[in-house]
């Protein structure tokens, strides 16, 4: 089964978006034309949540976090419907030409890397991360119905006694790292594309992750950037 072209994108609460999350989302279908585009609100996801994740409401309706929220319905979202997922402070910068008719999961490394610098910098023990802010699977992908399970399990898990470090663990790019290299130690089948794709940081070095942070796109064919708003981290 191929991964559709939908485009899914996450916005919970009551307050709109800003202004610039607007116009990234336009860019998707500035280049992705011929996708249908889906914004989720807290309705939209409960509604699924009790068509296809029975008993999982209660359980959402109690994660403080509203970016905590968006991380386990966006893992249900495309469980469900397949698609591309993209977070709201993305920006499409091209078609995604990369795509196969064979394609069924496709995700990028988020960070790799040997430097404790880098991961000190990135609020991680872990020396490899995959990204999150954006992946695309087909509908009823194996992989995503067990993240999204192991997201649920873990909610009422201290992860890590960094606050940062913990909500990575708990709902995201450190539980998709997770549940997906068990994925893949099972032989499950994963299309492991380019982190520049959708503009991680090169985490070989600190002076090569602080160059590809400040300049994401410098000498590096990037298809979704990741605009970074850190809406999910309050001031402190």
């Amino acid at each position: 089964m191929a991964i559709p072209r939908i485009v899914h994108q996450i916005w919970l609460g009551a307050n709109l978006p800003p202004a610039a999350f607007t116009r990234w989302r336009e860019t998707f279908r500035q280049h992705l034309p011929g996708w249908e585009h889906r914004l989720w609100n807290d309705a939209a996801c409960l509604d699924l949540m009790r068509a296809h994740f029975p008993g999982a409401e209660t359980a959402w309706r109690a994660i403080p976090r509203a970016a905590q929220r968006a991380d386990v319905a966006r893992y249900m979202v495309v469980a469900v419907h397949g698609g591309l997922y993209a977070d709201m402070d993305c920006e499409c910068r091209r078609p995604l030409d990369f795509l196969r008719p064979d394609d069924e999961l496709v995700v990028a490394t988020e960070l790799r890397t040997e430097s404790r610098k880098v991961r000190e910098l990135y609020r991680t023990r872990r020396g490899l991360l995959y990204c999150q802010w954006t992946f695309l699977a087909r509908p009823g992908h194996p992989f995503l119905r067990a993240l999204a399970q192991e997201v649920l399990a873990r909610l009422d898990r201290r992860m890590a006694d960094d606050l940062v470090a913990h909500l990575i663990d708990q709902t995201g790019p450190g539980a998709f790292t997770d549940v997906l290299e068990g994925y893949r130690a099972a032989g499950g089948a994963v299309r492991i594309v380019p982190g520049e794709w959708f503009s991680c940081p090169d985490g070989a070095s600190l002076p090569r992750f602080m160059r590809s942070v400040l300049l994401p796109e410098l000498g590096r064919t990037t298809y979704i950037r990741h605009r970074s708003a850190a809406t999910w981290m309050d001031a402190k």
